[in-house]
């Protein structure tokens, strides 16, 4: 398959650990960050996925509320930086909003096809 050059910014510490852990397996940094997402996009896409189900999608905006992680994160004895939580904040809507426009379109293709 061909391979297509792109760019990517990281944070140094991120990058570091990228780095470090090539040089241990004796790869390169593209190897690491191919095989990271190679592993971690299954989960995202099924997460993604679950979101299209109304009521997750609702349990999931009541869920990311910043004093309901902290509660829950604190019940399972986890710390959760203040960083960690405003990333979660931030990206819950965006995640949902994604959804919500993949299910119309989706709805679209299906009312432009009963339609013909």
């Amino acid at each position: 398959m061909p391979r297509t050059q792109i760019s990517i910014k990281l944070d140094e510490d991120l990058l570091a650990r990228v780095d470090q852990l090539a040089e241990s397996v004796g790869t390169n940094r593209t190897a690491v960050i191919e095989q990271a997402v190679k592993n971690d996009l299954p989960e995202q896409e099924a997460f993604q996925r679950s979101l299209e189900n109304p009521t997750i999608r609702a349990l999931h905006k009541q869920i990311t509320r910043p004093a309901l992680l902290k509660a829950i994160a604190m019940l399972a004895n986890e710390r959760m930086t203040d960083e960690d939580l405003a990333e979660v904040v931030e990206r819950a809507p965006r995640q949902r909003a994604a959804v919500e426009r993949r299910v119309a379109e989706r709805k679209g293709r299906k009312s432009k096809t009963e339609g013909e």
